[in-house]
């Protein structure tokens, strides 16, 4: 049998008791199990996490039937029974495995389901009408003589008890509710009103709903809805409200109503005589859309929303399985066209940060590094990044973040997984990509495969400003003989060549100390850089000299470089301003002759410095 939201249980009574389930929307009422005569069903409670339906009768019985959540058919129904004792009022679920039962006998007992054995609770005075489980953990109690008790159901013991107005005289039929939306428990009193219970301070509240006797009553969305007995008078019912928001005309005798889970207001009705029937409402009316063939029925009750959740999260994850196995076999055999369904599928299950997970392993896989990263992206706004088991995804986050350049980023996801679990602080990827990601903190140089307008793209995908240092081209290196020359010597000489030949619009020249950052190494070098970004009459364009200076002859390499820097604009703007910049320089309609006279004047100064050291050497000075 499964589960559904439109769906019901009735317990009859008669000359063929039992329990029947009956389909809203389909209108078809099928039988689910049978009792002897004399063990009509008067008491229905199902478990919020496994679905178990308890049921008490009229002959002192209780029946437990499982199984209901994981078949599409009735024959693998688990029934076991024990025996109470007197005629039961009421069941109700404490938790998965411990069942409340109360009865004629003035006794109220929980029973250990897998025992089965039993704690007996303190009763003050008269019967319990009717169980519930309260959103703490206790169990409340209403009992015929209008005291409401309220216990720890583990220990059996009673925490304290409420004076409150008398509830109808056919006590069997009274029930309790919490209403959520108040915060209060509800149930009928005398003379057709309600009586609400404030679960915060006690407080009591009596509203005069109906004329003559009300029994049904049940909590809808936020409101609350009650069926007088005699008035033939359905309600609706508003939070804080002393008069109904809708009344609308129905059958009298109503002992008993379910709201039924649907787009619009329905409800199931069980008379005074036995019948049931079930309604819609159309245009402020009550139509009746089924009545049902059966008869002799005594109780009605809906599976409760959290068992509903439940199931259908255990059948979304179990399709998802599924979806995720046609994923392995289709990847990589399919185009990209033909699989978006399969994947469409996967979201509408509420499952797209796995779809996005997928998406972004096997972009990875393929080197689509970008693609991978959006993906990454989009699935790091879905997880819960306070909990622990988010970890494993925010480092492969992490990684994705370093391949592309963006350091800083990388180092706050490895903190933020740290946090959540320190134990982290072993792992050998995030130990390499907090190696690397520290060093963004210290000026450095980024040399890698990857393409720049690859990594401003990046960063318009995690939404920050493109900022940083990045070699365009390494020139050939040229070696300075055997002569050992410093970076600040080859600074100041191409200064003194600038002053010398009046050179106008060449940059100046300073020496840097920074990290080189390459897809396979990182080491501090130092360079000479001639400018910076901003200042360059082609905007990110630098020239620079990486000097490596040696006993046995210094080397220098020429690198074009990409140095931008943020204005603290709009961050789209931003990137779209450095990728312009980036097409200006690629093209070279400025760039090379730029580039060729600060080129040549570091060249000057260079042969002029290896000339004085060779004389030097020549005349030993």
């Amino acid at each position: 049998m499964n589960w559904e939201s439109d769906m019901v249980l009735l317990g009859t009574g008669g000359r063929n008791p039992g329990v029947e389930r009956y389909n809203a929307q389909s209108g078809v009422l099928q039988g689910l199990v049978h009792f002897p005569p004399g063990h009509s069903a008067y008491a229905m409670d199902i478990e919020a996490e496994t679905g178990v339906i308890g049921i008490g009768t009229k002959g002192g019985m209780v029946h437990l039937i499982s199984g209901c959540e994981d078949s599409d058919s009735d024959q693998n129904l688990g029934i076991r029974h024990f025996l109470h004792g007197a005629p039961v009022l009421s069941v109700c679920w404490v938790d998965s495995s411990r069942l409340a039962v109360s009865d004629t006998a003035s006794r109220c007992l929980v029973w250990q389901t897998a025992e089965p054995r039993q704690v007996s609770l303190e009763v003050r005075k008269g019967n319990i009408c009717f169980l519930l489980t309260l959103p703490d953990g206790l169990l409340a109690g209403l009992s015929s003589k209008g005291i409401l008790h309220f216990w720890e159901p583990k220990s059996g013991k009673l925490i304290q008890t409420v004076r409150v107005p008398l509830p109808p005289s056919m006590y069997a039929l009274v029930n309790i509710r919490y209403w959520e939306a108040e915060q209060a428990l509800v149930f009928p009193g005398l003379n057709g009103h309600f009586v609400q219970v404030g679960l915060k301070n006690h407080e009591i509240r009596k509203t005069a709903a109906h004329s003559g006797e009300l029994y049904a009553l049940a909590p809808w969305r936020h409101y609350l809805l009650t069926a007088g007995m005699n008035d033939g008078r359905i309600k609706l019912w508003e939070p804080g409200l002393e008069t109904p928001l809708r009344e609308l005309v129905a059958p009298k005798g109503i002992i008993a109503m379910s709201a039924i889970e649907s787009s619009s207001l329905a409800v199931l009705l069980v008379m005074k005589d036995g019948t049931a029937e079930a309604h819609t409402v159309e245009n402020e009316s009550l139509r009746p859309s089924s009545i049902l063939p059966g008869k002799d029925y005594r109780v009605a009750t809906t599976p409760p929303m959290k068992l509903l959740e439940t199931l259908r999260v255990r059948k979304n994850a179990n399709e998802a399985r599924q979806i995720i196995e046609e994923l392995n076999r289709k990847t990589g055999a399919v185009s990209e066209e033909e699989i978006a369904p399969v994947h469409s599928r996967l979201i509408a299950l509420g499952y797209r940060h796995v779809s996005l997970a997928y998406r972004a392993s096997h972009a990875e896989k393929n080197l689509r590094f970008l693609d991978a990263l959006r993906y990454r992206s989009a699935m790091m706004a879905l997880l819960p990044t306070d909990r622990p088991e988010s970890c494993t995804s925010m480092l492969s986050y992490a990684a994705l973040l370093i391949k592309t350049w963006n350091l800083l980023e990388a180092e706050t996801v490895c903190r933020n997984i740290l946090n959540l679990n320190p134990t982290f602080q072993a792992h050998i990827e995030l130990q390499a990509i907090r190696e690397l990601a520290k060093r963004a903190v210290e000026p450095c140089l980024i040399k890698t495969e990857l393409r720049i307008e690859d990594i401003v793209e990046s960063a318009n995908i995690i939404g920050k400003a493109f900022i940083g240092q990045y070699v365009i081209r390494s020139l050939e290196p040229s070696s300075c003989q055997d002569v050992e020359l410093q970076p600040e010597e080859i600074a100041r000489k191409y200064e003194e060549i600038l002053e010398m030949t009046g050179q106008e619009g060449l940059p100046s020249a300073r020496t840097e100390s920074l990290w080189w950052l390459s897809d396979t190494y990182l080491e501090k070098v130092t360079v000479i850089k001639f400018g910076d970004g901003p200042t360059s009459p082609v905007p990110g364009l630098v020239f620079a000299l990486q000097v490596q200076p040696s006993q046995f002859g210094t080397t220098v390499v020429p690198l074009v470089l990409f140095d931008w820097h943020a204005n603290g604009g709009k961050v789209h703007e931003e990137n779209a301003q450095a990728r312009k910049a980036l097409e200006k320089i690629r093209t070279k309609t400025k760039a090379n002759p730029y580039l060729r006279a600060i080129h040549q004047s570091v060249h000057q100064a260079i042969q002029r410095l290896l000339g004085a050291h060779q004389g030097k050497r020549r005349y030993g000075s």
